[in-house]
C-alpha cells in the first residue's frame, strides 16, 4: 500500500509517500488549482453599499469567503432601501460559458438568511449592455442553511447580473430592507 501527505510550503507541495520498503521524499510535486467559481476576485459593481467599514463592504462579494465572519467579513450588504431593486454586476473579463449562481447567505444566529431577497432573477451579458434573463424566482422562503443554487441552461456571457427585485425586511435589525449575499 501507498500511504501519502503534503505539506504546504508556500507555492509549492512537498510530498513524503511511504510503503514497507521505506519512505521517500519529494520536492518535485506539482500542483494546479482548478476553479469553477468565475466570479471570484473579479471586477464588480454594486448598485449601492451599506458602510460600516470593515463590514459588509463590497469587496467581499466575489472573496472566495463563504462563511460568515462575525465582526471580520459579513459579506455584502446593500445600503437600506424601501422598495426598489438592489444589484451586483461580476465582470468575469472574457466570455464564459455559465449554468449557475451559487449564492451564500449570511449566517450569523438571528439574521440567518434575511438578507436573500423574496424576488429575484439573474441576467446574462456579452457585452455589459444588452441582458438575458436566465433565471427569475419569486416568493422565495428565507434560507435557512447553506448554499442557494440558482441553475440555467448553459449560456455564453461575460457579465452576470443578480438583481434582487423585492428585498426582506430583518426584524433583527429594524426592519431595515437590504440585500446581503
Amino acid at each position: 500500500s501507498i500511504l501519502g501527505s503534503t505539506e504546504n510550503s508556500g507555492y509549492q507541495y512537498y510530498c513524503a509517500v511511504s510503503n514497507e520498503y521505506g519512505t521517500t521524499n519529494s520536492n518535485i510535486a506539482s500542483y494546479s488549482i482548478a476553479s469553477d467559481n468565475y466570479a471570484l476576485k473579479q471586477p464588480f459593481e454594486v448598485s449601492s453599499n451599506q458602510v460600516v467599514d470593515p463590514y459588509f463592504m463590497a469587496k467581499y462579494i466575489n472573496d472566495g469567503i463563504t462563511d460568515t465572519l462575525v465582526l471580520q467579513n459579513e459579506g455584502w450588504t446593500s445600503a437600506e432601501n424601501h422598495g426598489g431593486s438592489e444589484w451586483v454586476i461580476i465582470d468575469m473579463e472574457s466570455v464564459k460559458q455559465v449554468s449557475r449562481v451559487k449564492l451564500y447567505p449570511r449566517y450569523d444566529g438571528t439574521n440567518n438568511g434575511y438578507g436573500i431577497p423574496i424576488d429575484y432573477n439573474v441576467q446574462v451579458s456579452k457585452d455589459g449592455e444588452t441582458w438575458t434573463t436566465v433565471y427569475s424566482a419569486t416568493d422565495v422562503e428565507r434560507p435557512t442553511s447553506g448554499a442557494i443554487y440558482l441553475d440555467f441552461d448553459p449560456v455564453d456571457a461575460r457579465y452576470v447580473k443578480f438583481e434582487g427585485t423585492k428585498l426582506r425586511a430583518n426584524p433583527m435589525d429594524d426592519n431595515r430592507v437590504r440585500m446581503q449575499i
